[in-house]
């Protein structure tokens, strides 16, 4: 009877789960819909700020660093590099390997924070060494 009990909390959990990652997936989607660019126009302010307030719903409950990531390259490719970095920030303190996001960081801090983009570069480097083509 215990392990009946244990099985259907334990179902219920991986539902609930699925539904939270479901839910932030759509509203991932939805975001990358809104501030992608169409037939060379590019998506209007109000386009961008609803693009935004959809990833920040969807980090709600989220271990995932995905709309985190998607919320930074939003606000760097609208012009706001400032907003990007702290959240870059973020996602390398969680995730020390994600090199999408040192990447980014280290793009975004040339220029801004010479101590920054030196040590993103430098994890970089670390975590994805250059590739020698070879002699």
């Amino acid at each position: 009877m215990i392990v009946r009990g244990v099985m259907v909390v334990v179902s219920v959990a991986a539902i609930a789960w699925i539904g939270v990652w479901l839910h932030s997936a759509r509203l991932e989607a939805r975001a990358i819909e809104l501030a992608t660019p169409v037939a060379g126009r590019a998506p209007t302010p109000a386009q961008l700020a609803e693009a935004q307030d959809l990833l920040v719903r969807a980090r709600e409950h989220n271990a995932d660093t995905r709309p985190i990531v998607l919320e930074a390259q939003l606000a760097a490719f609208s012009g706001r590099p400032a907003a990007a970095i702290p959240l870059l920030q973020e996602v390398v303190k969680r995730e020390p390997d994600n090199v999408l996001a040192w990447r980014l960081l280290a793009q975004l801090a040339r220029g801004r924070d010479l101590r920054l983009a030196a040590l993103a570069e430098r994890r970089l480097r670390e975590i994805s060494p250059p590739v020698n083509a070879g002699p």
